[in-house]
């Protein structure tokens, strides 16, 4: 990891509370910083000197087994298990959208590839509910799945359904006579 903050010339802590270290380290970052509840605890000893800051800060967060998540100039610190079951929820919240979102169906017309040699490309592109059907008829691919999904899979197909490049042969006939 490559540290780029402005060093701390000298930080030398002894049976600190982890509250006040971590502020003090902030004050060096130029960050405002917002510190969990469940962010407790002392530090024994610590004595530092010509180190940038946000290697102090990553030491620091690391003996106490926490973590940060950077919102525009805020750090928000709070334990690594606060910060796994955020990002749990945040999941499952995503996941629920997903699974109410109504499903709407679109006809991809395939005008020079073959619908079923594109068709396959798409599928890593749809939803758990969504589904696909090739029409080789019309040479087009079915596709019923949520807007977002849909609108990967139009722009992926009109990008990939490219005329093939076309050679041209001509050639003249002279004729002469002496």
């Amino acid at each position: 990891q490559v540290f780029t903050g402005r060093p701390i010339e000298r930080l030398e802590i002894k049976n600190t509370d982890i509250q006040d270290v971590i502020r003090l380290i902030g004050r060096s970052s130029g960050y405002n910083i917002v510190i969990g509840e469940d962010v407790t605890g002392k530090i024994g000893a610590l004595s530092l000197e010509n180190i940038p800051w946000d290697q102090a800060f990553a030491l620091v967060l690391q003996s106490k087994k926490l973590g940060y998540v950077r919102q525009g100039n805020v750090l928000r610190v709070a334990t690594l298990a606060a910060l796994k079951s955020e990002k749990e929820e945040i999941a499952a919240v995503e996941q629920s959208k997903v699974k109410a979102e109504s499903l709407r169906t679109v006809i991809i017309p395939i005008s020079y590839a073959k619908a079923t040699d594109l068709a396959p490309k798409g599928k890593a592109l749809m939803s758990e509910r969504g589904s696909m059907e090739v029409d080789e008829r019309s040479n087009s691919i079915i596709v019923r799945d949520i807007d977002r999904s849909v609108g990967k899979m139009q722009k992926l197909y009109a990008m990939l359904d490219t005329q093939p490049p076309i050679v041209s042969v001509s050639a003249k006939v002279v004729e002469m006579k002496s």
